[in-house]
């Protein structure tokens, strides 16, 4: 089980025929998709992915329709992420079981009380928001906030929320005693100009 140092969360305007030049593990957010529309969101991302540079890279955010793909898009997924809004109804009975050993189980935490219920599910890995702008009702950590909830998760912490993709934002989070980070406008923003640079 490998756990990812640099995630890509997507938005509903990313250019998808752009991910033949992509190498790192991407995050389908469902957002407020239905189930019938992430499904169909979900396979039109999977027909635009690179499967040989993108096998295995691929979180979804529902494990159903995870069940609903045939083996080979299967073989595109790395794992099933969990909001917070969802995580507090898991349990070790209705949580997705894995296929492969490689694959990962994560969630969305915001407070200490969200990252209890990752730790006693022992997932893989967490996502911790926001830390450096505010979303919505949640205030944003800052880098101590982030460190005290990354110490108290048994797993490994990614960073989001106001992060670049930076080696300078990846040693802070290391420093802070996170994994990795992760990042939706600002990564984009980056991979955007990196795909440009090549036409």
């Amino acid at each position: 089980m490998s756990v990812p140092a640099k995630l890509y969360i997507t938005s509903k305007d990313n250019d998808f025929t752009k991910y033949r030049y992509f190498t790192d593990n991407i995050r389908l957010r469902k957002d407020d998709y239905n189930k019938s529309d992430y499904k169909h969101y979900v396979l039109t991302n999977l027909d635009a992915i690179n499967i040989g540079n993108l096998q295995n890279s691929i979180i979804i955010d529902d494990s159903d329709i995870y069940n609903s793909l045939n083996y080979e898009q299967k073989e595109c997924i790395k794992g099933i992420h969990y909001s917070s809004k969802i995580l507090a109804s898991l349990t070790e009975h209705n949580i997705w079981k894995k296929d492969r050993f490689s694959q990962t189980i994560s969630a969305s935490c915001h407070n200490a009380q969200e990252i209890n219920i990752a730790n006693k599910l022992n997932l893989d890995f967490i996502i911790i928001s926001p830390v450096l702008k505010n979303k919505g009702s949640n205030i944003m950590l800052g880098w101590n906030g982030f460190k005290k909830l990354a110490n108290y998760a048994n797993m490994r912490s990614l960073a989001l929320g106001g992060i670049d993709d930076s080696q300078k934002s990846y040693e802070t989070c290391v420093d802070n005693g996170g994994y990795g980070i992760a990042g939706i406008k600002f990564f984009w923003e980056k991979y955007n100009n990196i795909v440009k640079s090549k036409f």
